[in-house]
């Protein structure tokens, strides 16, 4: 399973840039596994060489130049846990067509047989990521990529207008806007803090403040970096289309500013990043020259794997050639002596022997000529395999996305087909709501009360939905969400729910705000006793006037008997509720299984589960308790 990718340019040829990373890589292993390696390090470990220590921990190192002229070198080192297998693999590569540049690609693979072994595992930037970006100038594409945020004057602004437009980067890239008044170096530190978790996969910029007011006066106003905020851009920028910046977004001052909400901001970045880095299809010159490096690695390990072998006591057919061979020269003792006899027989028994060794002989040249033909037939294989595995890797992608895209189709239709229903009992609700305000104002106007009847009052400005994950989050910490849903209550892991950020996905947020408020107002109607409302389902069925409601085709009542009926799917689904409700659950916490879908994507596919305690008197609440990603089930991978 992947957990960090990083792929980027250095500004030195590859007979430079080789030796450089190859010292990198060796300092930074001999330090990590100075316990293990001794006194000697990695000296043993040369170009097509595999070097095992213990059980727990190899290396391979692999250099060659292709035909085309391209030096491809891979640094392989594996490290076997208790429960996870680590293996990181640094590639660098270049030739003639990289013009005295050289391409570094990065994977770190995390494979675990623990119990959450299908479960996306984090890595923390490698330590070697961070040496090669102090040590080289690095790029993706054209961003700058380093192990701190890059201050940009005014006059770098239009490069990095131009670069944020491109479509060619890896990664997201962040951008901060400063004031006059903002001290640079600590407002530079605080956003390295905010970006720390991204490095090498992201890249982080802070403008000046005659930079900043350049910047927004070229992006226009959908794309502008408020002063003390840090702005997410992803690759394609569209500035000439207002509309485009809603995919471009912010974390304001205030989070920025908070050491609470600043770590929670760290994570939030740092899965965003993972999320779109490691998603994002490598291009086309980076997956030939991984195609071949792992032809290369493939060839390592088959030549370690047959040098085991040939160590064992020779076997087989010469061994029991030599055998009969000897039995058929010894003579029984006390046989009769017969000269002339002997002679032929001596001279017969000697021709024979040449005879069997000259077959001796062709039959283990033979048989060495078969041994090197399938190796070559193995390698040949493995590089079909390998090369193979790149086409079928892309078809696989592209299947996959088709069904992602025929699945978000399929949820589309049904979001469709239930606001056009929602917008018709909409409709008739408001027609219903016009005839009796018509009908009211007739009445007081029969009682000489007509000016009254028609005077409007200004409504109150309205309160706008949270922006993010992280918003949500923060009201939930200052009374916001107390305030503006006060008979919800929350038990929820928020920083589950800011997991969410990393997919990007505005729409989500939106629907959860929606999910939440039409909750709150199914609590209110439950505690109107003028409302005939009896569950949760009825009241979306037939929302009362006046009250928010969602599409009832995304709430679901119950799990499946296969959910309710095993242990490790209960225990998920099982959230704590606060004490005023525990007294009803019988306990302090309770198997929720009523939840929403929030949407459908892939195996992330968000959740909202609850437990209704609208019915506990003295209470009449309904409990958040979980919004993230898809729990496990049977269908789970």
């Amino acid at each position: 399973m992947l957990a960090y990718r990083s792929t980027f340019w250095i500004g030195e040829p590859i007979d430079e840039a080789v030796p450089a990373v190859r010292r990198l890589m060796v300092d930074w292993a001999e330090r990590k596994h100075r316990a293990s390696l001794g006194r000697c390090g990695l000296d043993e470990l040369q170009p097509g060489g595999r070097l095992r220590v213990g059980e727990d921990l190899e290396f391979l190192l692999s250099d060659t130049q292709e035909a085309s002229e391209d030096r491809i070198t891979g640094f392989v080192i594996i490290e076997h846990g208790p429960t996870t297998t680590w293996t990181s693999q640094v590639m660098v590569a270049g030739g003639p067509s990289t013009h005295g540049r050289s391409l570094v690609a990065i994977e770190v693979v995390a494979n675990s047989t623990g119990a959450e072994g299908s479960r996306p595992i984090e890595a923390a930037v490698p330590r070697f990521v961070r040496s090669m970006l102090d040590r080289f100038d690095c790029d993706d594409n054209g961003i700058r990529l380093a192990s701190r945020p890059t201050v940009v004057g005014p006059q770098d602004v239009p490069a990095l207008l131009r670069e944020l437009e491109e479509e060619d980067h890896h990664g997201l890239v962040f951008v901060a806007g400063t004031h006059p008044s903002l001290p640079l170096g600590k407002w530079t530190d605080l956003v390295a803090r905010v970006t720390e978790r991204t490095v090498g996969q992201a890249a982080a910029y802070v403008l000046d403040a005659e930079a900043t007011e350049a910047f927004n006066e070229e992006a226009g106003e959908g794309h502008r970096v408020a002063v003390g905020s840090l702005r997410t851009f992803v690759p394609g920028a569209r500035f000439a289309d207002p509309d485009d910046g809603a995919r471009h977004r912010f974390l304001t001052t205030q989070t920025l500013l908070d050491d609470d909400l600043t770590a929670s901001a760290s994570r939030a970045l740092a899965s965003r990043s993972r999320a779109f880095t490691n998603g994002r299809a490598l291009e086309r010159r980076v997956r030939r020259y991984q195609a071949v490096l792992g032809a290369r690695l493939d060839e390592i390990l088959f030549r370690s794997d047959d040098a085991q072998t040939a160590t064992t006591p020779p076997t087989g057919s010469h061994a029991a050639t030599t055998a009969a061979t000897t039995a058929h020269t010894r003579a029984p003792a006390g046989a009769p002596r017969d000269v002339t006899g002997a002679r032929a027989a001596a001279d017969g028994q000697a021709q024979a022997d040449a005879r069997i060794q000259e077959l001796s002989a062709r039959l283990e040249e033979t048989s060495r000529d078969l041994d090197a033909a399938l190796k070559e037939v193995g390698l040949l294989r493995r590089r079909l395999e390998s090369t193979m595995k790149a086409g079928v890797e892309d078809a696989d992608q592209e299947r996959l996305a088709r069904q992602a895209l025929e699945e978000e189709y399929d949820e589309l239709q049904i979001d469709f087909a239930a606001t056009l229903e929602d917008k018709e009992r909409a409709i008739d609700a408001s027609r219903r709501h016009e005839r009796e305000i018509s009908r009211l104002r007739r009445l007081l106007e029969r009682k000489d009360l007509g000016e009254q009847a028609w005077m409007q009052e200004a409504p109150p400005a309205p309160e706008g939905p949270p922006s993010s994950w992280l918003d949500l989050a923060q009201w939930a910490t200052d009374g916001t969400l107390e305030r503006r849903l006060p008979h919800l209550a929350f038990t929820c892991d928020w920083d589950l729910a800011i997991g969410l950020d990393g997919h990007n996905d505005l729409s989500w947020i939106s629907r959860t705000w929606e999910i939440l408020r039409a909750l709150d107002d199914y609590a209110r109607a439950r505690a109107d006793a003028s409302q005939e409302v009896h569950n949760l389902y009825g009241y979306l069925d037939n929302t009362p006037p006046g009250f928010q409601t969602t599409s009832r085709h995304k709430y679901k009542a119950k799990e499946s008997d296969a959910v309710k009926n095993r242990d490790k799917y209960r225990r998920e689904r099982t959230f704590p509720v606060p004490q005023e409700a525990a007294r009803a659950a019988g306990g302090g916490s309770v198997f929720m299984e009523k939840h929403f879908v929030i949407a459908s994507k892939g195996t992330v596919s968000p959740r909202l589960y609850l437990h209704d305690a609208t019915d506990v008197e003295g209470y009449g609440k309904v409990v958040i308790g979980y919004i993230g990603p898809h729990l496990t089930n049977l269908r789970t991978n």
